[in-house]
């Protein structure tokens, strides 16, 4: 257990969050509230307080937009351009934590964002009458990067040797899941076999 408690990273957090519930809300026995007092424990309850204190102040962040457009009826002074270009980021974070199983409190804010998104998007090219090719191209697009990132479809990358050799790269293959997801690519890359 004291393993556990001293290796980060998530899966770590997730079981002190974990121990300390437990710890504190014994079964069957006077519950211990001094437990949640200790500096590890009180750590991780006020992050995940704040964890989901974010996702659900992200199912308002939008709205407000999303009700001055419909009660306007038009969307003047919305560019489309940028309004898929935030789509695509939420797009890209919402499958890049959704797929590598993060707590939902790391990437609840990107879900409602990205409905949002979707609404706000949708009434932009509704109003604008822009209804056509150029929406269906761009919600294709998202579409197959949604899928292409969710998936790991992307191709591994072959860095020249020379280039491997003048950064002293341990190796010349970047795979989609170093792309994609689990340590960060530059050490990643770095780390020695």
């Amino acid at each position: 257990r004291a393993a556990q408690r001293s290796a980060p990273g998530i899966g770590s957090m997730a079981a002190t969050f974990q121990d300390c519930i437990h710890r504190a809300f014994p079964p069957e026995q006077p519950w211990a509230l001094q437990e949640l007092m200790e500096p590890a424990c009180l750590r991780i309850g006020i992050s995940k307080t704040l964890g989901f204190g974010i996702v659900v102040g992200s199912t308002l962040v939008k709205l407000p937009q999303v009700v001055k457009i419909i009660r306007a009826g038009n969307a003047d002074g919305l560019s489309p351009t940028s309004i898929s270009l935030e789509l695509l980021a939420n797009v890209a974070a919402f499958t890049y934590y959704a797929r590598l199983g993060y707590a939902f409190s790391t990437w609840g804010e990107n879900a409602f964002l990205l409905l949002q998104n979707i609404a706000i998007f949708v009434l932009c090219f509704y109003y604008t009458r822009r209804i056509g090719l150029q929406f269906l191209l761009i919600v294709a697009s998202l579409t197959a990067v949604g899928y292409t990132l969710y998936f790991r479809l992307l191709p591994d990358i072959l860095v020249p040797e020379i280039v491997c050799t003048e950064l002293a790269l341990p190796r010349c293959r970047i795979t989609c899941e170093e792309v994609a997801g689990g340590p960060p690519l530059p050490p990643s890359l770095c780390r020695r076999p």
